[in-house]
């Protein structure tokens, strides 16, 4: 319901304008996109597209000569635009918190984490998959890009899913 105000005893409807809806999650990442001069891989936003709450993936790398299988989640499209703090959204999370000369802060957007206490971030000057410890602020490199993550990921699970996980 809108409430009515009257000036000058002329009836005035506070309704939202056609050109003021409320956008989309869709919209924002679109947005941002268009802010930033940047495409996000069309898997990555198929894989937005697929869940609401969580999806996992298995995450299978070699560290040390030593293959590990990692949980990797993604944030949903619901969350990542959704404020953290006073002044940074959920996809800022990594700009908030690193001082680096190799990475841009600004030139972050944080999309996913790792079993082991890991944020996943894209570096938007390339695309490239980066990764950012919670217990120590480090970061590196850890993917060419997320097609490269993508490949070495297996699905697990999601929400709506009935398979226990």
């Amino acid at each position: 319901m809108f409430k009515i105000k009257y000036k000058n005893r002329v009836k005035v409807d506070l309704k939202i304008k056609p050109k003021d809806k409320i956008m989309n999650k869709f919209d924002l990442l679109a947005l941002f996109e268009t802010e930033n001069g940047v495409a996000f891989p069309k898997a990555y936003k198929e894989i937005l597209g697929s869940f609401e709450s969580y999806i996992i993936y298995d995450y299978h790398v070699n560290e040390f000569g030593v293959q590990k299988t990692k949980d990797l989640n993604f944030y949903g499209i619901s969350r990542l635009f959704e404020d953290i703090d006073k002044t940074h959204k959920l996809y800022q999370f990594v700009a908030s918190e690193i001082s680096s000369s190799v990475i841009d802060p600004d030139k972050t957007f944080t999309f996913g984490g790792l079993s082991d206490g890991v944020e996943l971030f894209f570096d938007l000057r390339d695309m490239s998959i980066w990764r950012y410890y919670l217990d120590d602020s480090s970061t590196a490199q850890i993917e060419p890009s997320f097609e490269a993550l993508m490949i070495k990921s297996s699905f697990v699970t999601r929400d709506g899913d009935l398979a226990l996980y």
